[in-house]
């Protein structure tokens, strides 16, 4: 279950950084450190504000599953007489992780500078990184290709993602989901770590997870990826879905027997679905907003979950509703 990732580290710059010589500036530079590897940037001489060219290091190091393997990297004040100074260090970064679930680092990041264990310096300021960490081998076992299809799958999706994509699709994750023995769930959760994957933001958790709802019930692990997919996304995410079916084109409305209608259900149980929808106040406003073409799902609601509007709703659908909605009621 090893594998080889290759990190690749570029120290770009520091700012405000702590003073730790007597004329009030330091001589900083940088030391980065992954697996049993390092590297040392020039001394930049005087200067708190510190910028470095072309000082980037790329080493190789070896992953194994469930174990972390920090990326180190601090800053110092070089001495010419005396002991270097710790001026700080970055929250560590492992780099096993960021490989296997694509937590691409955008490029010149600023990280804050922390303390040591100890506690015992005066720290301040950021440190400029770009951090990069990929597959160098191949892991050796027998499901080595399900597992590169699902990181290639989580790389196209954090990299739409990234670009301001408003779900996780693309050919990548499709193509890779289509393969026996990829594990969806696993390039859910791996998708959900990534930075620009936020489920509580309302607009991205809509779009995320009515693609996802479309495009994966028809896997045999759909149960398993929508029961998290429920847990990670706000309450919401049910009643994004009837929004969004009720704005489909094509006029069959929330035709639960078709469609997405169909995937929607196919997945859920008639209890589970019952009890998002009525954990929603607003259901049947939803619904009557959307005239003719809520009707349909109105009768959904009634004939098959069993669910019964509120009178008011109930007296339009007798007077101006359509034929199912007015049999369900009857």
């Amino acid at each position: 279950n090893m594998m080889n990732v290759q990190v690749t580290v570029q120290v770009h710059a520091g700012r405000d950084l702590a003073a730790k010589d007597i004329g009030g500036t330091s001589d900083p530079y940088v030391v980065v450190r992954a697996g049993a590897s390092s590297g040392k940037t020039k001394v930049v001489k005087k200067q708190l504000n510190p910028e470095w060219a072309n000082e980037q290091f790329t080493f190789t190091v070896q992953c194994v599953p469930g174990k972390a393997t920090p990326l180190a990297v601090e800053v110092w004040d070089k001495d010419t007489l005396t002991k270097d100074d710790f001026m700080g260090r970055i929250e560590p970064i492992d780099v096993c992780d960021a490989a296997l679930v694509c937590r691409k680092f955008e490029p010149r990041t600023w990280h804050k500078l922390l303390q040591d264990e100890a506690g015992k310096h005066r720290v301040s300021g950021e440190l400029c990184l770009s951090v990069d960490a990929q597959e160098a081998g191949v892991m050796q076992n027998e499901n080595a290709v399900s597992q590169r299809l699902e990181r290639r799958a989580v790389d196209g999706a954090c990299a739409l993602l990234a670009q301001g994509h408003p779900h996780p699709g693309g050919r990548n994750v499709t193509e890779a989901l289509r393969i026996p023995g990829t594990d969806a769930l696993r390039v859910l959760k791996a998708i959900s770590a990534s930075p620009h994957m936020d489920w509580s933001d309302r607009e991205q958790s809509m779009h995320a997870g009515n693609w996802i709802l479309k495009h994966w019930s028809e896997r045999e692990d759909a149960q398993e990826v929508f029961e998290y997919l429920l847990e990670a996304a706000p309450k919401s995410f049910t009643l994004d879905a009837v929004d969004e079916l009720l704005e489909t084109e094509d006029g069959c409305a929330l035709d639960m027997e078709k469609g997405p209608g169909q995937a929607f259900t196919r997945v859920f149980s008639p209890e589970k679905v019952t009890r998002y929808l009525s954990s929603r106040s607003d259901v049947w406003e939803k619904v009557e907003a959307a005239g003719a073409r809520g009707a349909g799902f109105a009768a959904f609601m009634m004939n098959k979950l069993g669910m019964r509007p509120p009178f008011t709703y109930a007296a339009k659908v007798r007077t101006s509703g359509s034929a199912d909605a007015v049999n369900a009621l009857a």
